[in-house]
């Protein structure tokens, strides 16, 4: 297959109930199977919102993690195991999946890690198998007051048809993430989303520049409301007739999807045209990051 149709997720963040996370799931998944996407990137996140749920917050879930920490320091108890949260919401998810046939990634999802509690970026197949997960590696303050542990690895997940390089929430403000994932053959660079308090446009801007720099597809899922960029499908700017990187593109008030179709033969011919990959210092690389090259792919 020539080219591979994709979408992105614009998702109301809201404190509310694992059900209520599903139930929105559910309808955009219903709208990316019905337009024959092969896979669905959701909002990041959204794993914590039942969370502050049960704390009983009332506002600021785009961005949950300085609220969630504020309000864990404040309750006296924290209810029920976050971990169990997650893995109730990741049920769902695979049910989902399996019943859409559709991939699914999904971001900031608190499940157990080595030595507590990590934030999960977990990539689902159409099968409703869990095709791989990715832990944060880069914490933000806020959530190492949650108490969460940072992941120590880096890889891409196979889903057969490409390769998908996962940057979780504050692992995309690390450009050497995204090239870590390059050097092991990544395709497609996967960003959920989580907005800030200024807005997102930084952030869809480094989305961009590891698109461009890596000579990848790039999926950024976003938010509803004002302040907030959408969502996007990125690619390297010689795709695209304006020259922007950008393939498909939504915002706005309403939850919605953005779908894009990724030509692999156009790619590898913007790749062979442009070989920036050739210009390279692959033995600086291999001498600094020796594990990269173990099981390279490219």
């Amino acid at each position: 297959m020539d080219a591979s149709r994709v979408a992105v997720a614009l998702m109301r963040p809201s404190w509310c109930t694992t059900a209520d996370v599903l139930e929105q799931v559910g309808l955009l998944a219903h709208r990316a199977a019905d337009v024959g996407a092969r896979l669905l990137v959701l909002s990041g996140g959204l794993g914590w919102w039942p969370v502050g749920y049960t704390l009983g917050l009332s506002e600021g879930a785009a961005d949950p993690y300085p609220a969630l920490a504020r309000a864990a320091s404040d309750a006296a108890s924290p209810g029920e195991p976050w971990g169990d949260v997650g893995s109730r919401l990741l049920s769902g998810l695979v049910e989902i999946a399996a019943q859409r046939r559709l991939g699914l990634v999904a971001g900031g999802i608190p499940l157990p890690a080595e030595g507590g509690l990590g934030d999960a970026c977990v990539v689902l197949s159409p099968q409703g198998a869990l095709a791989g997960l990715q832990w944060q590696t880069h914490l933000s303050v806020a959530q190492s007051r949650l108490g969460l542990v940072a992941g120590d690895a880096i890889a891409p997940v196979d889903l057969g048809w490409c390769q998908v390089g996962c940057l979780p929430q504050d692992d995309l403000l690390f450009p050497e993430v995204a090239r870590i994932l390059c050097l092991q053959g990544a395709q497609v660079l996967v960003h959920p989303g989580t907005a800030t308090a200024d807005g997102r446009g930084a952030l869809m801007g480094r989305l961009w520049r590891d698109v461009q720099g890596n000579q990848v597809y790039g999926l950024e899922a976003g938010y509803v409301g004002e302040g907030n960029d959408g969502a996007a499908v990125l690619g390297p700017c010689e795709l695209t007739a304006d020259g922007s990187g950008v393939l498909a593109c939504v915002g706005g008030p309403e939850p919605a999807i953005a779908v894009a179709d990724l030509p692999w033969e156009r790619w590898r011919q913007v790749v062979a045209d442009y070989p920036i990959h050739a210009y390279r210092n692959s033995a600086l690389y291999q001498r600094y990051f020796p594990a990269l090259y173990e099981d390279s792919r490219r």
